[in-house]
């Protein structure tokens, strides 16, 4: 016949948790989640920076291809109602007049976007640099920019990012000029390939 050892169900085992040891243990992991918190979020917004400076390097690099393939000449750089129009797509480095002002942006026939705040037809399809970006219109906006395109409501705009001035048609600018302008300043200067494009948001 077979000894048959009754357990005492009342008798701590050596071995397991005890209530306390179980409570003790779920502090000190709501301790250390709470301290990796600030990071977590911080993590986020590296990321954003990361990809907001991915898109201006491609940018750039998509400015200075096009200046290579066309002899030097920068990519066209028109203001006001130029790039309002649609013949004026091969002239300037992307069409639309952006405004948070409802009615205030660039408007384009239905088949061609529409509006600019909304519109990535004029930035994957007319610029001149979309070939160089793989027709991408996620590259002319910072992800960090939470704009809409009716100012507080609407859908998000589209692009953020903005030419420089001085650069293209109206600069008379050539890749050239510029790079010969850049060998001439002292090192410590900042880069100026890095003066092109800017973000919007930034103050």
């Amino acid at each position: 016949m077979l000894a048959i050892k009754q357990c005492d169900l009342n008798r701590q085992t050596d071995g397991a948790f005890t209530l306390t040891d179980f409570i003790t243990v779920l502090a000190v992991l709501l301790i250390l989640s709470a301290i990796q918190w600030p990071s977590m979020a911080n993590t986020n917004g590296k990321g954003q920076v990361a990809s907001c400076l991915y898109n201006h390097r491609q940018l750039i690099s998509a400015w200075q291809s096009y200046a290579q393939d066309n002899n030097g000449t920068l990519v066209g750089n028109l203001d006001g109602g130029n790039v309002s129009s649609l013949a004026n797509s091969n002239r300037t480095w992307v069409l639309g007049w952006l405004d948070p002002n409802p009615g205030n942006d660039s408007a384009f026939p239905e088949k061609y976007g529409g509006r600019a705040n909304t519109n990535t037809f004029v930035l994957c399809q007319l610029s001149p640099l979309s070939p160089y970006l793989g027709h991408s219109a996620g590259v002319f906006k910072c992800p960090a920019d939470k704009s809409l395109s009716k100012g507080t409501t609407g859908a998000p705009r589209v692009r953020s990012l903005s030419m420089n001035g001085y650069m293209g048609e109206k600069g008379k600018l050539t890749l050239r000029s510029l790079c010969r302008a850049k060998s001439r300043r002292l090192t410590n200067r900042p880069n100026l390939f890095n003066r092109v494009f800017r973000c919007q948001n930034e103050p």
